[in-house]
């Protein structure tokens, strides 16, 4: 099993997490109550609008596409779980929920640094594996 390389999951989780923050703020201007708020909150709101579109995202994708987001597929990666053949939804909502808190993908970029075992924090928790789908 090829995993996939740092740099590859830098950019997965960027990408990821950057176009549900999109949705989050196309949502918030489409909604007219918004607009009387002030600027604080309006940001506060479509922060935590953006957070819980990226769990949704990844929770959803995830689990129909049997282990590819939309920019893991553009990265050739995908989550797999070893045991199992098509991933399991306690596994979508754990790898979602802990892609979701902001730190834990540096967590798990650093710990790959450090270890350079190819499985991440967020990978040793919901059981799974970011493999390279291209083998050329």
């Amino acid at each position: 099993m090829n995993t996939a390389g740092i740099f590859k999951r830098i950019f997965i989780y960027l990408f990821d997490l950057a176009l549900s923050f999109a949705f989050g703020l196309i949502l918030l201007c489409f909604i007219p109550v918004l607009s009387l708020l002030n600027d604080f909150i309006y940001i506060i709101l479509s922060i935590i609008l953006g957070f819980i579109l990226y769990f949704l995202y990844v929770f959803i994708v995830l689990y129909l596409t049997n282990g590819y987001t939309l920019f893991s597929f553009f990265f050739s990666c995908k989550i797999v779980v070893a045991s199992e053949k098509k991933i399991a939804i306690s596994k979508c909502i754990i790898r979602a929920l802990f892609e979701c808190l902001i730190i834990f993908p540096f967590i798990d970029l650093i710990f790959l640094i450090v270890h350079r075992s190819g499985r991440g924090v967020i990978d040793r928790v919901s059981d799974t594996y970011m493999i390279s789908t291209n083998y050329y």
